[in-house]
């Protein structure tokens, strides 16, 4: 049996199954959908999200609060703005259009958060893609739409923080 990660042995969602097919000790993975929705790391999932939300939103609330009080340039904020509409497209794109192939038999819809899942199952030359959806798929997808412009802006407050820190002590010396 392969070794499982941490989150699998607290979540029943994946079941492993043992095939003969001539190889010693070979399993594969299976996703029940029935299991999926019961599980308690499914029902997680969109309060991880929010939670990382909320910490970037509160980020980039630091962010214009510091630009407020420092006066900061018309430049700062063109920067700001542009960085959250550009990952305003970005999260579009990401959520509802991006797919990519991370392995041969896993094809994965969506980023940063993924909306559904194509695993490639049954014997050679009669596989097909069995498809596996998040429990709240368009949760997900509009999640990319707020996750990204927070995520691309947080990095400016940051920048904007550590050039006022760098002057005040320049000033002071």
């Amino acid at each position: 049996m392969l070794p499982r990660p941490l989150w699998m042995k607290y979540c029943r969602c994946w079941t492993h199954v043992s095939t003969d097919q001539g190889e010693k000790d070979k399993t594969r993975r299976v996703l029940s959908r029935s299991r999926l929705t019961t599980c308690k790391a499914a029902k997680m999932g969109p309060l991880i999200i929010l939670a990382i939300i909320a910490l970037l939103g509160w980020a980039n609330i630091a962010t214009i609060r510091r630009f407020r009080s420092r006066a900061a340039g018309w430049g700062w904020w063109a920067a700001v703005l542009m960085l959250w509409t550009a990952g305003i497209v970005i999260g579009i794109w990401g959520g509802f259009f991006f797919e990519y192939q991370s392995s041969p038999t896993l094809r994965v819809i969506g980023a940063p958060v993924p909306v559904g899942f194509f695993h490639l199952e049954g014997p050679p030359g009669n596989q097909q893609w069995i498809d596996f959806i998040t429990p709240a798929p368009l949760l997900f997808a509009s999640a990319n739409v707020v996750l990204m412009p927070l995520l691309l802006a947080s990095p400016a407050g940051l920048v904007f923080w550590l050039r006022c820190r760098n002057r005040s002590r320049v000033a002071n010396d």
